[in-house]
């Protein structure tokens, strides 16, 4: 790869992303998610020392879906995953994809300044990040 080409997970990240209040039931948070078509979403924090959350579906599935608990009765503060891992947002795309195989996740929210201000995932950083390198290496190739 061109070391003069350098993404960043800021220039591939998804933005924009969802952000549903923790106490939400599953039910409630389903027709955001449908509308959207939104993978992950960002449950927010319940006050500035707690951490953010994260919904998939894959959650909703195996917690709430195969126990055949009640989505009308489940809030999305009892299936999120919390301590998530994120990523800095000038983070390079390598470093990324590297944490993200190194904990086995294939999303992380991008944070900066506490905030988080869109979504990483393997498909970004491949089919934009990547792809991005490849493009900026054959221009620097040419004559």
């Amino acid at each position: 790869m061109n070391n003069a080409t350098i993404v960043r997970v800021q220039d591939v990240m998804k933005r924009p992303f969802d952000r549903i209040n923790r106490m939400m039931t599953v039910e409630d948070a389903l027709l955001p998610m449908k509308r959207t078509e939104s993978r992950p979403v960002i449950v927010e924090p319940r006050d500035d020392e707690d951490g953010f959350g994260l919904v998939l579906n894959t959650g909703i599935a195996k917690k709430v879906l195969a126990a055949d608990h009640p989505p009308e009765r489940v809030n999305l503060h009892e299936i999120m995953p919390k301590l998530l891992l994120c990523v800095a947002s000038p983070m390079r795309i390598h470093h990324c994809a590297r944490q993200l195989e190194r904990f086995s996740r294939t999303w992380a929210p991008v944070i900066q300044d506490r905030e988080v201000i869109g979504i990483a995932s393997y498909h970004d950083l491949v089919l934009q990040g990547l792809l991005w390198q490849i493009k900026a290496a054959g221009e620097a190739a040419q004559p």
